[in-house]
């Protein structure tokens, strides 16, 4: 059970972080908007690439 609550977790973390960017209006290719959707690219690498890529958030 304890891997579903994280896996919901996961998904609800992602898709806070999209609404988030939506917001700021940065512009998701649909692979990175799917690699974020699905948690393929949350760790501290890409994340850091994606800001340099789209020059922060305010």
């Amino acid at each position: 059970m304890d891997v579903f609550t994280a896996v919901a977790e996961i998904r609800m973390a992602a898709s806070r972080a999209l609404a988030r960017l939506h917001k700021q209006q940065i512009a998701l290719t649909a692979d990175r908007a799917e690699a974020i959707a699905t948690g393929s690219a949350l760790d501290d690498a890409a994340l850091a690439k994606f800001m340099d890529e789209n020059g922060g958030l305010p």
